[in-house]
């Protein structure tokens, strides 16, 4: 309130009379002054404020008013979605407070059919069937202007109140159960609550810090070494008793921030059940007072300051019907409008946080022992055949191919292990080995990349098809991708499986091993079984 009695937000209303932008004019530095202004206030809001002055032109009636809120040192309305913003009109029906009698000062929003809002401040009633407003965008300027009460849409105020502080060591023991949000939520319930009661006016009868007798004897069934009157309770059991049979039964933990604090608050207030429907029924979820998934999803979607306000209207409406309102409604009313300013800034403030960035995966270099070179497939191959070539020269002849068991297999790992640990070292392997001779002198960097067959995956995936290809070709497992490349033999060797489906997968497994060796995802699928199948066949050619 200002000396001469004027609230201030509408004193600085007054001192931008005469300002005026209407579309074809050239750009307003003093209106675009006003985001600035918003954007300092508010860091959250900037990005938002700061993509509006590129623009030639736009409707600045919600502008003005969130100007002058700033410059009064409240927020403006900021929803999580464009049109929950203050450049939108209509947003402001989910700001401040509802009233149904305007005192001077009062945001109106009006509709004037065709999805055309406006928003300004009250100033007076004509009498006349209609009101008296100061705003900006009247006549495309900042004027007072009189508009039927037809068109009202809504009307709110301001919450000035401020949320008391509370230190956080004398209500909260560190070993609380939940997290920072259920942290800061039941902080300010404890805070509401206050200590020990025993009116017999209130419903709930004998409590402590809000916590009734009647929820005490519950907890006391599975707690029995606690004491029995809830007021000599721990404070760290009665933390407990908020975030187990309140907090997560409403499944605050999956609300948006100041969504959560209100539903708790009015389960804490009115019941579980009854904060439970009324959020199932704003929201369009089934309404069956068990907050799920389904709920969840559902609140996700809804514009957060909107949903918060209409919370707590209806919280208001629900407790009139109370027989003890005459007694507790000013106090219940006091709760439901602090518990409304603070959801509403801690809505503002998730909503300013920046998005956390997508987890990057890891780069691993991976560089050969110093004086060696990688392997390319051919070489690879032409080792792995090598080997092959020595295991079938050792069979007698006119006998079956090697068959596919422990004795064949172990002079082949024994062979790729000596590979591996010679292309990208192990710790067995630098263990063993010999100190390496001193590097050469370093070079100058260039503009080249390691090779993708460097990777250890691409290599394994290409041994793994070496290998693969070769049992197929000599008939020890069946050709991949089905019958369709598959011919009976006359004769039946001994293998470990004719089922195309085992060789199809070990023809796959290391193409996407070495795929996502060499990229990091799928794209290079193809291309990487393309060439190591190449490979083979050149080396197939050169073996003797």
């Amino acid at each position: 309130m200002t000396d001469s009695g004027t609230v201030a937000w509408l004193a600085v209303m007054n001192g931008l009379n005469g300002t005026k932008w209407a579309p074809g004019d050239a750009k307003n530095p003093k209106i675009e002054g006003w985001l600035d202004a918003i954007g300092q206030a508010y860091p959250g809001m900037k990005p938002y404020c700061d993509a509006e002055e590129p623009l030639d032109y736009f409707s600045w009636c919600g502008l003005t008013v969130g100007y002058c809120m700033a410059k009064a040192g409240i927020a403006p309305v900021f929803g999580t979605s464009d049109t929950g913003r203050f450049l939108w009109a209509a947003a402001w029906m989910g700001w401040g407070t509802p009233v149904s009698a305007p005192q001077a000062g009062d945001v109106v929003i009006f509709d004037f059919g065709n999805n055309d809002h406006h928003v300004s401040l009250f100033v007076k009633d004509n009498g006349d069937g209609t009101w008296s407003c100061l705003g900006g965008n009247q006549g495309h300027q900042v004027t007072t202007s009189n508009f039927h009460k037809s068109s009202v849409m809504g009307v709110r105020r301001p919450i000035i109140s401020t949320v008391p502080a509370v230190e956080a060591p004398s209500v909260v023991p560190a070993a609380s159960p939940g997290g920072q949000d259920f942290n800061a939520c039941v902080l300010l319930v404890l805070h509401d609550e206050g200590g020990n009661d025993d009116d017999p006016d209130d419903p709930g009868g004998r409590t402590s810090r809000g916590i009734t007798q009647t929820d005490w004897n519950e907890w006391l069934k599975t707690h029995p070494s606690l004491p029995a009157d809830v007021f000599q309770a721990p404070q760290d059991q009665i933390v407990a008793i908020y975030h187990d049979d309140y907090w997560s039964k409403l499944s605050c933990d999956g609300l948006p921030a100041g969504v959560d604090y209100v539903v708790f608050d009015y389960g804490v207030l009115s019941g579980i059940g009854q904060s439970s429907k009324v959020l199932q029924g704003y929201v369009g979820a089934a309404v069956d007072g068990e907050i799920g998934p389904q709920t969840i999803a559902a609140t996700a979607q809804a514009d957060v300051a909107t949903l918060i306000n209409q919370i707590s209207d209806e919280r208001i409406t629900y407790m009139q019907q109370s027989p003890v309102w005459p007694k507790y409604g000013k106090g219940w009313t006091a709760r439901v409008q602090r518990a409304r300013a603070a959801a509403l800034a801690m809505a503002s403030a998730a909503a300013s946080q920046p998005k956390p960035a997508a987890p990057q995966q890891p780069q691993i270099a991976v560089q050969p022992p110093a004086g060696q070179q990688q392997m390319n497939p051919d070489q690879i191959a032409q080792l792995l055949l090598t080997i092959f070539n020595g295991l079938q020269a050792q069979q007698p002849a006119g006998t079956q191919p090697p068959a596919l068991n422990q004795a064949t297999l172990q002079p082949i790992l024994a062979a790729v292990a000596k590979l591996l640990a010679a292309q990208g070292g192990t710790p067995a392997a630098a263990a063993a080995a010999p100190p390496p001779p001193p590097p050469p002198p370093p070079q100058a960097p260039t503009a080249s990349s390691p090779s993708a067959v460097s990777n250890p995956s691409v290599q394994i995936g290409a041994l793994g098809l070496a290998i693969t290809s070769f049992l197929q070709a000599i008939g020890t497992i069946a050709p991949p991708f089905g019958s369709v490349f598959h011919t009976a033999s006359t004769t039946t060797p001994t293998t470990i499986s004719t089922d195309p489906m085992v060789g199809t997968l070990a023809t796959v497994i290391p193409l996407i091993v070495a795929g996502l060796g060499a990229t990091g995802g799928w794209g290079s699928l193809l291309g990487i079984a393309s060439s190591l199948i190449g490979a083979i066949g050149n080396a197939a050619k050169k073996s003797p």
